[in-house]
């Protein structure tokens, strides 16, 4: 949700607001699958005036990553046509059974310079296919999941991450975008999801 009282680039994303942090037990125990939705802390003030810098060319574990990618319906492309150099594209179907079967969405991967020590940069890709309808994606195809930002660790992999991706999807209970979708795509206007700090507080999606 939104919330006109915040400062520049905050948006709540999530049914409430905690004083604390918490974890969902059930996804402790899938540690490389797991997400928590969330809320939109603030843009990292620190970070904000700063120019992320991203790989131009892929890494030796990159290539390792890439080469044993393998996910059934899901199609990971290196020749991004019209991205960034170093950019992956991953296309793939809406979950079966879930509020998304038969859509196909993009997924434009991204590495920072810091990867493996900080994640990349995933957002879905608006000019391949429009991004889901979904209480925790945005409209600029910014995605709210925890492995992402503050859950992120070095040993998660492009192929854990597009399946958690699939997996927030298929517990999606609405097709509809984040309260305050459009004040934070106006704020955030292109700037990497990677600047925004975010916290978690919605544990039904």
């Amino acid at each position: 949700m939104y919330d006109k009282r915040l400062k520049l680039g905050e948006s709540l994303c999530g049914s409430r607001a905690l004083a604390d942090l918490r974890i969902d037990q059930k996804a402790k125990s899938q540690p490389c699958y797991y997400f928590k939705t969330i809320r939109l802390l603030s843009f990292n003030q620190h970070m904000s005036h700063q120019r992320l810098e991203f790989s131009e060319s892929f890494t030796k574990r990159q290539l390792k990553e890439i080469a044993k990618f393998s996910v059934p319906g899901f199609d990971l492309n290196q020749s991004a046509e019209g991205c960034p150099p170093g950019s992956l594209l991953c296309t793939f179907k809406g979950p079966s059974d879930s509020l998304y079967t038969g859509e196909t969405f993009t997924l434009r991967i991204r590495f920072p310079t810091t990867h493996p020590f900080s994640s990349p940069e995933v957002i879905f890709h608006a000019p391949s296919h429009p991004a889901p309808l979904h209480p925790h994606i945005y409209t600029n195809g910014h995605i709210c999941l925890s492995i992402l930002s503050s859950e992120w660790s070095p040993a998660l992999t492009i192929q854990s991450i597009v399946l958690s991706i699939a997996s927030l999807l298929s517990t999606s209970p609405s097709k509809t975008p984040p309260e305050g979708d459009e004040q934070y795509c106006r704020r955030v206007k292109n700037r990497s999801p990677l600047l925004t700090s975010w916290l978690y507080d919605d544990d039904n999606v």
